[in-house]
């Protein structure tokens, strides 16, 4: 069996059929396993089963290990004025208005550029010392940097135009975790967003922020 429900969801399948860390699913006194309402089962289709189920499995380990990526912006710069002419700007409302039907409806033109290219695609991608330090991780790029042209926003007018500098650390070592959240649980709540107490723990590993620092000097 292949339970793929995502980082967040697989886990909290898991608490509520008894499977997970077995303090954690005593303390909730798990002995429903409670569904979503909406989510259509080959077997069956309920918002509850009500079947006892007591831990089934202690498994310490679901719902830890969460790795998530961490970045940070550097900016507002003002621009060289030489580089004005070659940046992206907005003349007046009017033409905004051209320019988003454009993208509405023909997903082209100035908007659907920007979007592909300000945060979607770096336009750096480095190897941190910390990578080339480790064994098989030596030629496995781990920074990624992008420059944002229309950060914080897209000049109009006779604005000054602004530029801001993405870092990312794209290979994290800090872990968190997603844990169940007994008091929602004991409340009767079935919505995963109340239930899922989510620690992501960046950057507890202090090699991630030499990673982003490295990134920070290198656009610098």
């Amino acid at each position: 069996m292949i339970l793929s429900a995502g980082a967040f969801g697989s886990p909290l399948i898991l608490f509520r059929s008894g499977i997970g860390p077995k303090e954690d699913l005593e303390a909730a006194d798990v002995r429903f396993l409670k569904l979503p309402r909406n989510w259509n089962l080959l077997i069956y289709h309920a918002p509850c089963i009500n079947q006892q189920i007591p831990v089934k499995a202690n498994i310490p380990g679901v719902g830890r290990k969460l790795i998530d990526h961490s970045a940070v912006t550097l900016g507002p710069f003002e621009v060289n004025s030489n580089a004005i002419p070659f940046l992206p700007r907005i003349q007046n409302d009017s033409e905004f208005q051209s320019m988003l039907q454009e993208y509405v409806t023909k997903r082209s033109g100035f908007f659907a550029n920007n979007r592909k290219g300000a945060s979607e695609v770096a336009q750096a991608i480095l190897t941190s010392r910390r990578a080339k330090s480790t064994p098989g991780e030596e030629n496995w790029p781990d920074l990624f940097l992008s420059l944002l042209h229309i950060f914080p926003k897209v000049a109009q007018g006779n604005e000054l135009p602004t530029m801001g500098m993405f870092i990312m650390n794209g290979r994290m070592r800090s872990e968190g975790s997603v844990r169940l959240n007994v008091t929602a649980y004991k409340a009767g709540s079935e919505v995963d967003t109340e239930l899922a107490v989510i620690d992501y723990n960046l950057l507890s590993d202090p090699a991630d922020v030499q990673v982003l620092v490295e990134g920070m000097m290198a656009r610098l």
